[in-house]
C-alpha cells in the first residue's frame, strides 16, 4: 500500500521566501478577512478549523495566523 503522505510535507522542499510567501496568503484569506468571492464558501468556523489544524501540523505557522494582540 502506499504511504500515506504527511500533511504539509511538500512545504518542507519549498525555499524560504516561497514558504513565506505561502503562509501570508493562509494568513489573508483565514485570519486577514480577504472577503473575496474565491473564497466566500470558508465560514468563520471553517477558517478557524483549518488555522488549527496549521498550527497543530505546522507550528512555524504560528505567527502568520495568530490573533492580532
Amino acid at each position: 500500500t502506499p504511504e500515506r503522505p504527511e500533511i504539509g510535507s511538500p512545504g518542507e522542499t519549498l525555499p524560504e521566501d516561497v514558504r513565506i510567501a505561502v503562509y501570508q496568503g493562509l494568513a489573508r484569506v483565514l485570519v486577514g478577512g480577504d472577503k473575496s468571492t474565491k473564497y466566500a464558501h470558508l465560514s468563520g468556523d471553517d477558517r478557524r478549523a483549518i488555522v488549527e489544524i496549521l498550527v497543530a501540523t505546522r507550528p512555524e505557522v504560528r505567527p502568520y495566523v495568530a490573533p492580532p494582540r
